[in-house]
């Protein structure tokens, strides 16, 4: 079903002439068969459009002067399945230039006849059919490589569950014995722990995407404090499991802590799968530089490892469930690790880049906006002395 919400010009609009026909006779007429509403002002208009998906919602264009207008326009405009459609006094080319700059994707002007305003809406509704579409497409895609991949994920530390735990439930073991069966049990459940993670954790932020980039209020005025010492505790917890503290160089600009508009969970995922990707595709005893700086907009993190790299057209490929060159690396997941930075990154207005030379280096940057230095954000990390072995390499810039 096809939803509209009109809100409509005031009496002494240049709209209302004699020619006027309120917007919501008109939907109604032309679009029997769709859900047709109708205020008076944008306060209400944002009120509804946040209780119900409507699809194509028309404005007369004078209202981008209500104080509330840019908040509403910006609350549209983050979702590809609202159209605003802005209602002009005149086919001026500044009143048009003025609809699409205000956040209107069409526009109708006076005297707004039937054709026109049937032509408009159907636009819309045939584009928003199309990005609908699409949506489902990706869904099924995704589904589908789900059913694929996942199975084999669980199956294998499942196994190794099982098996192990049948092991140890005989009576001539030795110790030793019991000791090599009990870590490679571990290793099983922390593989099917990490995979039901970033399962859950790809589902929740797909269904974000789902429902165009929204995230919630609350969660947007979150914060993480405490990135330097965050990143280093993070670090060297994966270069601990590697066996490779040595090889870890940490570049960090200056002795000040620094505030990031990233849930806590989010920020750890972050860090802790790109210094994980450098340790699996470098070799032991080769260092990876990690550094940590911030201007007055964002924090920058910079992880370098001088491992396999991959060529430019691997980048093309990040996607869920793609693993970089599995035929020649072998490596454990399901591969959706990058596409989960990009979808976090998506969320909070952060960028990703990566470069790469193969056989040689490669280098991924992330930048995370900056939030307020503030001591109640939500898992408020403080960082009152930063740890680190005499064995670790440490650099100021």
């Amino acid at each position: 079903m096809n939803y509209i919400l009109c809100i409509e010009p005031s009496a002494d609009s240049a709209l209302t002439d004699s020619h006027y026909q309120p917007f919501v006779d008109l939907a109604t007429m032309l679009f029997p068969s769709a859900l047709v509403d109708s205020v008076s002002t944008v306060t209400e208009a944002f009120r509804l459009i946040q209780e119900k998906q409507y699809g194509v919602i028309i404005f007369p264009l004078e209202i981008y002067q209500d104080n509330t207008f840019a908040e509403f326009a910006a609350y549209c405009s983050s979702r590809p399945t609202v159209a605003l459609v802005a209602a002009i006094d005149k086919r001026e080319y500044s009143a048009v230039e003025k609809a699409l700059a205000v956040g209107a994707v069409d526009y109708i002007a006076a005297p707004i006849t039937s054709a026109e305003f049937r032509a408009a809406l159907q636009r819309q509704f045939e584009r928003i059919a199309l990005i609908q579409d699409a949506i489902q497409r990706t869904r099924h895609e995704i589904a589908l490589q789900i059913a694929n991949v996942l199975p084999h994920e669980f199956r294998t530390p499942l196994n190794g569950l099982i098996g192990f735990i049948s092991l140890l439930r005989t009576d001539d073991l030795h110790e030793e014995e019991k000791s090599m069966a009990l870590h490679f049990l571990g290793q099983s459940v922390d593989r099917l722990h990490q995979t039901a993670e970033k399962f859950l954790l790809f589902a929740e932020l797909e269904q974000h995407h789902a429902d165009e980039g929204s995230l919630d209020e609350n969660a947007r005025r979150f914060a993480t404090f405490g990135v330097k010492g965050l990143t280093m505790d993070i670090a060297m917890e994966v270069f601990d499991g590697f066996h490779r503290q040595s090889d870890a160089v940490f570049h960090l600009d200056g002795d000040d802590e620094c505030s990031v508009k990233v849930r806590a969970q989010h920020l750890r995922f972050l860090i802790k799968e790109l210094i994980t990707n450098a340790c699996k595709f470098s070799k032991p005893q080769t260092a990876i530089h990690i550094t940590v700086k911030h201007d007055s907009t964002f924090c920058t993190i910079i992880i370098q490892d001088f491992g396999i790299g991959f060529e430019p057209e691997y980048l093309s490929q990040i996607g869920a469930f793609n693993q970089f060159r599995r035929e020649f690396q072998e490596q454990q997941g399901v591969g959706f690790g990058l596409p989960i930075i990009q979808r976090i990154l998506a969320l909070y207005g952060g960028k990703l880049n990566i470069s790469s030379t193969p056989k040689t280096t490669t280098t991924i940057t992330i930048l995370l906006p900056l939030a307020p230095m503030t001591h109640d954000d939500e898992d408020y990390n403080t960082v009152l002395t930063i740890w680190r072995p005499s064995s670790l390499a440490l650099t100021r810039s």
